[in-house]
């Protein structure tokens, strides 16, 4: 489930620049593990501070970030109100009950028959919706086959390389982008990177009809076991093979 950013770092969606530095910091030395003997608690606290700090601070990863959280936010009021009419039915029928205690017990099973289903598949399409609007943490296992999207692509390829499929992250890449898939794998490259964690991942705009480019934030450890977190633009080209990537430009990168 997509976490709320905003309240964990104790602030509103209209919260400036400063605002959310403001708070990373004060947060973050409150939940400092170190000063609470290496608690879980306090580390999985603080690790929450970290990624919500991470997406709000930057331009891009903001932007796609409240794009998801204004698409869960909508989501969930729809299903509030399916849920209250849900309840009034409930309600209804059982004071149905109450007023004429007459009516056949085969009329009030089917009643509640009925209603049972309808909260069954409310609260189904309520975990679906969840579901789907999660984009962070651990990345998905997205089909390769089935990518169409330029953001897709990229998806998959961030997920390739954290599985260390590297074959599969190859596949996706144009002829434009240039070297042998030795030196693709070698450690100067790509082949270092190893369980990666997205964090987001939008389509920032085409350029012309057969272009585009892709925002992406992830981290990922390497060969000398350093996690790092990489905010990199994607460039792409649509081939008769699908979107293919012909260059990577890293925006930042620290590694922690």
């Amino acid at each position: 489930m997509l976490k709320n950013y905003y309240k964990i770092l104790g602030l509103n969606n209209k919260a400036n620049g400063k605002d959310i530095n403001d708070a990373y910091h004060e947060l973050a030395e409150k939940y400092r593990p170190d000063k609470h003997d290496n608690d879980p608690v306090y580390a999985e606290k603080f690790a929450d501070i970290e990624e919500a700090y991470k997406t709000l601070s930057h331009p891009y990863t903001r932007e796609a970030y409240n794009d998801e959280y204004e698409v869960l936010l909508n989501s969930q009021v729809i299903h509030r109100e399916q849920l209250k009419n849900a309840q009034q039915m409930v309600q209804q029928h059982q004071q149905l009950n109450r007023q004429g205690s007459g009516g056949s017990w085969f009329g009030r099973m089917l009643a509640f028959l009925l209603i049972f289903s309808l909260g069954a598949w409310l609260y189904i399409q309520y975990d679906k919706s969840n579901i789907n609007s999660s984009n962070h943490g651990a990345i998905s296992n997205y089909n390769h086959i089935s990518a169409t999207t330029p953001d897709m692509v990229v998806k998959q390829w961030i997920e390739a390389l954290g599985q260390r499929e590297f074959k599969i992250a190859h596949t996706k890449m144009s002829r434009a982008y240039g070297g042998t898939f030795k030196e693709f794998t070698s450690p100067k490259r790509y082949g270092g990177v190893y369980k990666t964690k997205l964090h987001t991942c939008k389509l920032d705009k085409k350029i012309g009809m057969r272009d585009a480019i892709v925002i992406a934030n992830y981290d990922s450890y390497d060969n000398d076991n350093r996690n790092g977190n990489f905010l990199q633009e994607f460039y792409l080209e649509e081939t008769r093979h699908g979107w293919k990537i012909y260059r990577i430009k890293t925006i930042n990168k620290r590694f922690f």
